[in-house]
């Protein structure tokens, strides 16, 4: 059985009020999230600044760095996204380092160049005169120490890590090198240099500052690392960590979103590999100074040379050629 068909209202005023929504103004505002109203959004935001991180990570496609991945994937799928997963896990010795564009458009980015190469520079001087550069010497290596649960400020799961210090004295070395070359300030100052032979710090696997982990998810997270991540290969001394330098492309606001990152220069923890990459470095500098922009000078206006008679004729023949040609007068 069909239903009838109600007509349509002719106009606006035959529509009885009862028919319609009751609501008076319908605003749809932006997506705002707590904290974070100042913030530009993501293309303006690199126009004006660009963000970098020195860090200690395991060098990509070893087993330490697949395990981490495994173990990324894993703990998500289970106990959901977390601020940890925006990034891969990494020791940061200088995290978010902001440079601001300069006014002179020609030269807008030159405070980032010189950044570059101050962190080249540094990693050159401070690595060679500890001596890491010596064919008999090891470079020396994080060291891994085991989990934890940290309750405060908010429940998170991390790694522990005796670091170097080697490492806290470069990152100190760069960052009174940006203070005195730049004029910059961080907001997040380096840890000082230890009086100890290492410092330990910890590795983020999962942690959000906006809602603690569940105390039952930090306990899981902390067993699925224990068996998941493979930390034989680095406890037996194998090559796995590198020293890391990024640019930070695209920072995501949503909690388990991987943020965009370029690569700009890495240097292997093992003797040889640091020797070829500093090398490197130093060759990149010598061809940026070669390439130095020439103008030409403006060429001279053209005169003619001025020269003086010469002859291969002997004076004798010459004067004797001269008086016959009178004859032909």
């Amino acid at each position: 059985m069909t239903q009838p068909r109600v007509p349509l209202p002719q106009s606006f005023d035959d529509v009885e009020s009862r028919d319609v929504l009751k609501f008076k103004e319908f605003n749809l505002n932006p997506l705002e999230v707590t904290g974070t109203e100042h913030l530009l959004i993501p293309h303006q935001h690199r126009d004006t600044t660009r963000v970098f991180n020195l860090c200690l990570q395991p060098i990509p496609g070893s087993p330490l760095a697949n395990s981490l991945k495994k173990f990324q994937d894993k703990s998500y799928i289970a106990c959901g996204p977390n601020q940890a997963h925006q990034s891969p896990p990494h020791l940061s010795l200088l995290g978010h380092i902001p440079i601001e564009r300069l006014d002179d458009y020609a030269r807008k980015w030159q405070h980032v160049d010189t950044f570059q190469a101050i962190v080249k520079d540094e990693v050159k001087r401070v690595l060679s005169a500890s001596g890491e550069l010596a064919a008999s010497a090891a470079l020396p290596m994080p060291t891994f120490g085991g989990y934890m649960i940290k309750d405060k400020p908010t429940r998170s799961v991390a790694m522990r890590v005796a670091v170097p210090r080697v490492f806290m004295e470069l990152a100190n070395a760069i960052h009174t090198r940006l203070i005195s070359d730049l004029d910059m300030k961080l907001e997040h100052p380096c840890a000082p240099v230890p009086s100890s032979s290492t410092a330990i710090q910890r590795m983020p696997l999962a942690y959000n500052v906006l809602h603690s982990i569940d105390k039952h998810d930090a306990q899981r997270i902390r067993d699925m690392a224990n068996d998941t991540i493979d930390v034989k290969p680095w406890c037996n001394k194998d090559l796995c960590w590198e020293l890391s330098l990024q640019e930070i492309l695209l920072h995501s606001q949503v909690v388990g979103e991987a943020q965009q990152v370029r690569v700009i220069k890495t240097w292997p923890l093992d003797t040889i590999g640091l020797a070829d990459a500093i090398e490197q470095d130093d060759i990149d500098k010598r061809k940026s100074m070669a390439l130095v922009p020439f103008t030409p000078k403006k060429p001279l206006p053209y005169s003619k040379p001025h020269t003086t008679g010469f002859s291969l004729i002997p004076a004798s023949i010459r004067v004797k050629l001269s008086i016959i040609s009178t004859w032909f007068r």
